[in-house]
């Protein structure tokens, strides 16, 4: 019989440092996911929150108005649905407005 000390070397002889790096990038990779999740459910600090209110009661973008106003009836705010209502604010901000034609430019 092997004794465990012939067990343990031949157990790393068959580990490819590869395989190693592959497990190691993996984990980081995993770690950087939990705690990306873990931090969106974290609750808004009070600068965010007072901006939610801001946004509520602002009348230039209506739709993020009605977002903010939704999000401030709830009775925990989270991160996550601040980051959105702040990407619908900032869609909105940057929306192209055209301005119809022009008579002059219709007839050309």
């Amino acid at each position: 019989m092997q004794s465990a000390k012939q067990k343990v070397i031949q157990f790393y002889s068959h580990i490819k440092l590869e395989n190693f790096y592959y497990f190691l990038v993996l984990l980081i990779i995993a770690a950087i996911l939990f705690l990306a999740t873990f931090a969106l459910f974290r609750p808004v600090t009070p600068d965010q929150y007072l901006q939610v209110s801001q946004l509520a009661q602002q009348a230039y973008y209506p739709s993020t108005q009605d977002m903010a106003a939704q999000l401030m009836q709830k009775q925990k705010m989270t991160r996550g649905h601040y980051l959105k209502l702040m990407r619908a604010y900032h869609i909105e901000k940057n929306q192209a407005k055209e301005l119809p034609p022009l008579a002059d430019d219709m007839i050309r």
